[in-house]
């Protein structure tokens, strides 16, 4: 404690026990490095750098839904390089961020599903990939869309739908460029 204030490395523990705060203080604020538990189960919780009680720099945000976010963060935001995956929709993200959204260049994957029984034929869509330009976390600009039956669309994007001009590959082959 300096002037009244947390400052230097300790624990917080909110009332009922959480959060609990384990870490770098100055004047006051999370500061420097430190871990974050929001719950009992160590299911939700942010571990990395920390500037006036935000997160900013690079750290690990562990969702209580099992999703996981790891890169760089900016007044609380994903901000800067990073790579989520959110576990509960198959889905991973790996490339720029600003303002929580993806925003610049990423890839975009659907993860593919596991049939329910090993022995069962199914039919189904897997790894569907987009690769190119996002802007506040859509697909706008030029980006190359791989779809998982082999068809691949490389041309202009306006929030998220294909617009402008482009080229489209048929799963058979066949070839369409234009607008």
């Amino acid at each position: 404690v300096c002037g009244g204030l947390r400052h230097g490395t300790g624990v917080f523990t909110g009332p009922g026990g959480f959060p609990v705060f384990e870490g770098g203080w100055q004047a006051g604020k999370r500061h420097g490095t430190g871990t974050i538990r929001y719950d009992g189960h160590r299911e939700c919780s942010y571990s990395g750098a920390w500037a006036d009680d935000l997160r900013e720099g690079e750290g690990t945000m562990k969702y209580a839904s099992g999703n996981v976010f790891v890169g760089a963060w900016k007044a609380d935001q994903k901000h800067g390089h990073g790579t989520m995956d959110w576990l509960d929709r198959r889905e991973r993200y790996v490339g720029e961020w600003e303002f929580d959204r993806p925003h610049g260049h990423g890839e975009h994957v659907w993860l593919d599903e596991r049939p329910k029984r090993a022995d069962a034929a199914t039919q189904r869509q897997m790894c569907n990939r987009y690769r190119g330009a996002w802007r506040a976390g859509y697909r706008h600009g030029l980006g190359t869309f791989y779809y998982a039956d082999g068809a691949v669309y490389e041309g202009e994007w306006v929030d998220s739908v294909k617009h402008g001009e482009g080229v489209y590959t048929f799963d058979d082959g066949a070839v369409y460029e234009g607008s």
